[in-house]
This record gives structure tokens, C-alpha cells and sequence, in this order.
């Protein structure tokens, strides 16, 4: 159960507005309300996830010149076995 304050019961009626083919039903516009947050929380999601790849995507290999190409050997040189 869902309590209707001020803030709810404006939704809804925004809601009622934006689909008319809901016909007035307060609970039909509640579940389309919740439905498009969902899917507006996804898409959220999926941009966030998409921007952090492209992230990777600009920095991957860009400190890929930080050690010299054979440094794992050159330093393996260093030890006695």
C-alpha cells in the first residue's frame, strides 16, 4: 500500500494526463508511474555503464610504455636462481 501524499497524487495525475488510455484508473497510473522509473533507472544504468567503457577504452594502453618491453627479464637478471 502506497500512500498518496501531495507529491504522489500530482504524479498521478501527470500521469493520467500523459496516458489517457489508462482511463482515470489512479492504480493503472501508479504501476505505468513505477514501469517508467524502472525502465528509466535501466537506462541509467546501461548509460553509466557505457560511459565508463568508453573511459577504459581512452586510457587502456596509455601507460603502456611505462616499463621497457623486456623489464620482467631484465629484472629476473637481477636475482641469482
Amino acid at each position: 500500500m502506497i500512500t498518496e501524499t501531495p507529491e504522489v497524487a500530482e504524479a498521478i495525475e501527470q500521469a493520467l494526463k500523459t496516458w489517457p488510455e489508462l482511463e482515470g484508473s489512479r492504480a493503472a497510473a501508479l504501476r505505468m508511474l513505477l514501469k517508467e522509473g524502472a525502465a528509466s533507472i535501466d537506462a541509467a544504468i546501461a548509460q553509466k555503464r557505457d560511459s565508463r567503457l568508453v573511459a577504459i577504452e581512452q586510457f587502456a594502453g596509455k601507460y603502456s610504455n611505462v616499463w621497457p618491453a623486456n623489464w620482467r627479464e631484465e629484472e629476473l637478471s637481477q636475482w641469482p636462481e
